[in-house]
């Protein structure tokens, strides 16, 4: 066996330079180990040899971790080795915007790829293959992407998960996460911070978006990690706008990366040919400008007809049947007969109910 002098084990092992001193020699011996992980015979690739040292086997730390799906980072400036095994819920648990790159390396290990994301709030970024397989190569292009995750590596397993992290200099702007789930879908999800600034932007830029594409924003929401949108046409309540067109316009308001899957959950809205709630008039609030209308052929659990209060949207009218003028709720009278289109927005469940409406049809 071939008999050497080294200084910190730790160093050679870790291929990390460090200080010798005569108080820290020690006397080692190659170890020509063969290591067996999970069944499967491994050698590490960059001939890191195993060491015995006073009976005892020193492994290179990097080479076994990451072969048993761990991560691993170095910190120099504190001589700490981190070692982690980063899962779904270890990552949601942990990161966070705001985060620095050294308490990200900290968590994740240092084994990111540094890619480019072109678009809107591009520029350099980590990219995390978590859990890779042995002999895979990630499908995944690394400069200037259309798309930074691999659905056929995480589809088949060989892939556990894949973390994007943008930075806004030393901290993380925004991370994506990308996993199969148990249908074998791919998920795309975004941290929570990410997922409130898209939809505050988005609120705060809706004006703009009606008033440049026509987009009424009905709803929007944070719900199970992703940003929920109600979206309508604002001009013809029944043209149902493409959902690639409302994607699009969306993604411009909330300032969101095409080239970056996002978990967007988008409906479309629009007018059905059947009313929401058909009946008479049965009381008229002026003051607070809606109409009661009651739907006797529909009975409730509570053995109680169908009723509505119905007001109108901001943008919603009244309207006579056969293609009438549209009027005003002054133009309207108690034991007409009426039908009404909700907004899609809040239904108050009390009896009667009350929501309001973006057409409603009086016949004469």
């Amino acid at each position: 066996m071939k008999k050497f002098i080294l200084g910190l084990v730790c160093g050679l092992v870790l291929a990390v330079g460090t200080g010798a001193y005569a108080s820290d020699a020690i006397r080692a011996y190659v170890f020509p180990v063969k290591f067996v992980v999970n069944g499967k015979s491994e050698a590490p690739e960059d001939g890191a040899a195993a060491l015995n040292v006073d009976g005892r086997a020193y492994v290179p730390v990097r080479f076994l971790a990451e072969k048993m799906g761990a991560s691993v980072g170095y910190e120099n400036e504190t001589n700490t080795v981190y070692i982690n095994y980063p899962d779904y819920t270890y990552v949601k648990m942990y990161m966070n915007a705001g985060m620095s790159k050294p308490e990200t390396v900290r968590l994740l290990g240092d084994g990111y790829k540094e890619v480019e994301i072109a678009g809107n709030g591009g520029g350099k970024a980590w990219r995390y293959d978590i859990g890779v397989r042995d002999g895979y190569r990630v499908q995944a292009v690394l400069q200037s992407i259309e798309t930074w995750a691999d659905p056929d590596g995480l589809k088949s397993g060989r892939i556990r998960m894949q973390l994007l992290i943008l930075w806004d200099e030393q901290q993380i702007a925004r991370y994506y996460l990308a996993y199969a789930g148990e249908n074998g879908e791919i998920r795309y999800e975004v941290d929570e911070a990410g997922l409130t600034l898209a939809r505050d932007k988005l609120l705060a830029r809706a004006a703009d978006l009606e008033a440049k594409h026509a987009i009424k924003i009905v709803a929007a929401d944070t719900w199970q990690g992703k940003l929920r949108v109600i979206a309508r046409d604002s001009e013809n309540f029944e043209r149902r706008r493409s959902d690639s067109e409302l994607r699009r316009s969306v993604y411009e308001a909330a300032e969101l990366n095409r080239l970056l899957p996002f978990p967007l959950e988008l409906k479309p809205f629009t007018l059905d040919k059947r009313a929401d709630i058909a009946g008479v008039i049965t009381e008229i609030d002026t003051e607070r400008e809606r109409m009661l209308i009651v739907d006797e052929t529909t009975i409730g659990s509570s053995g109680r007809p169908d009723a509505m209060w119905v007001g109108l949207n901001e943008d919603g009218y009244i309207v006579e049947a056969g293609g009438g003028e549209r009027i005003g709720f002054g133009g309207v009278r108690i034991g007409q007969k009426a039908k009404a289109w909700y907004d899609g927005g809040i239904v108050d469940q009390s009896y009667p109910a009350q929501t309001k409406a973006l057409k409603i049809v009086i016949e004469p």
